[in-house]
């Protein structure tokens, strides 16, 4: 006979759309060997997905609700290397549940889940999507409004998860009650709305607010279920991957590393676009044996050529560094770039991007290879700063590393500088 489950997902309208970054998403499928299947794929749309749903029509279908460099190897915090566990982003996620399941608990989840959406709203957060998960409940989940700029994943972790604890103790004290493990955990996963809930046939379905008011009879009439009575898949399926190789792309697909390369090492990097406007500040990057005076004497050249704004020097093991805060459109801040002659110009023509590590370099078991670009000293500019337009994120974000940058009258630009984790071969 026919596998209902398989046959469901042959067809089923799997719309992802309700994920931010899916490329960065893991996916987990349980089994019915009673086994969870972590995805050894980035998935990037629906029908990468459905290959893997169809072909082993997984009782459940999982994804995380956090974001990762590499979600086709998430690791576990502890015992496995950094690669495998650089933290990116994560969802405000919360699972509102009523045990067993009936109708008169499912409508006191309902009520819950209403005053959740109501305070979350009041306090402008936005919500992703509320869905009921097939089962004994509801999901509420909402962006996260705040960023978590530091260069170690760990420690954006943590942020992430105190911001959370914060959040839920406001909640608690609204009297609504929701499941505080899974909202504080970002290593969780959740139900992918559009799947079976294997406990009741259900699928889990994404409800707008005029259906999650109706009566839960009425809710559970239009939602779609499958019947799971007729013979299933093997207890032992085929798990060998989907594919024979795997590539690990760093974060916006700029650049990529093998899996199993012999030295590789992690840093984080901000990019001189300014968020907010269509414009860009120029970096420079010299090797660390031209010195700091040659390159001093270069710097302070292009800066009295095209009156740039003061430059903030640094240095490190591996490289000189610098960056004025004046912003320019990309053709101008290209021409700023070759004239210093700075070695991430080609990088810069390929990419439109420059960037500029921020972080310490570590190895894949979190071992210091080369410490944080050491700030040295500004080399003031000759135009008034009156007359200089910078870039505000990018002056605020060197002022959250100590660096001494000065008021600028003329600043623009809102938002946070992007900042991207990168894994690097050698």
């Amino acid at each position: 006979m026919t596998d209902p489950i398989k046959e469901f997902y042959r067809t089923a309208p799997l719309d992802l759309s309700c994920l931010s970054d899916l490329p960065h998403r893991h996916f987990r499928l349980f089994l019915q060997n009673g086994h969870f299947l972590k995805i050894d794929d980035r998935i990037r749309e629906e029908m990468r997905l459905r290959s893997w749903l169809v072909r082993f029509a997984p009782r459940d279908v999982y994804y995380s609700v956090s974001c990762w460099l590499n979600p086709e190897v998430l690791g576990s915090r502890y015992g496995t290397p950094l690669t495998n566990n650089i933290f990116l982003s994560s969802d405000l996620v919360f699972d509102i549940d009523r045990s067993p399941f009936t109708i008169q608990n499912l409508e006191d989840a309902k009520s819950d889940t209403l005053r959740l959406l109501e305070f979350l709203r009041a306090n402008n957060y936005k919500i992703r999507y509320c869905a009921f998960s097939g089962s004994k409940g509801f999901h509420v989940v909402a962006h996260d409004p705040k960023r978590y700029p530091c260069p170690s994943p760990y420690d954006r972790e943590k942020l992430a998860i105190q911001a959370r604890l914060q959040l839920l103790e406001r909640i608690t004290a609204e009297g609504i009650v929701v499941d505080r493990k899974v909202t504080s955990d970002t290593r969780r996963i959740l139900r992918l709305p559009g799947t079976i809930n294997s406990k009741t046939g259900y699928i889990c379905t994404i409800l707008d607010d005029t259906r999650l008011r109706l009566p839960v009879k009425e809710i559970l009439k239009s939602v779609p279920r499958v019947s799971l009575s007729a013979p299933r898949i093997p207890v032992w399926g085929d798990d060998t991957p989907l594919r024979g190789s795997r590539i690990i792309h760093w974060l916006l697909n700029r650049f990529g590393v093998r899996l199993g390369a012999p030295r590789f090492s992690y840093a984080s990097y901000i990019t001189n676009r300014v968020p907010g406007i269509g414009r860009m500040i120029p970096f420079f990057e010299f090797p660390s044996r031209m010195g700091l005076a040659r390159a001093e004497k270069i710097l302070r050249e292009v800066q009295g050529e095209y009156n740039l704004s003061d430059i903030y020097l640094f240095t490190s093991e591996s490289c000189i560094s610098a960056l004025s805060l004046r912003t320019f459109q990309y053709r101008r801040t290209a021409k700023i770039v070759r004239a210093s002659g700075s070695r991430d110009y080609g990088s810069f023509l390929k990419y439109r991007h420059q960037f500029f590590r921020v972080g310490s370099r570590t190895d894949c078991d979190g071992r210091l290879i080369e410490p944080a670009p050491l700030f040295v000293r500004i080399l003031p500019g000759d135009e008034p700063v009156a007359l200089q337009f910078v870039s505000r994120p990018h002056g605020e974000l060197l002022r959250s590393f100590n660096v001494p940058v000065q008021k600028y009258p003329n600043a623009h630009g809102w938002g946070d500088v992007m900042m991207t984790h990168t894994i690097r071969e050698h």
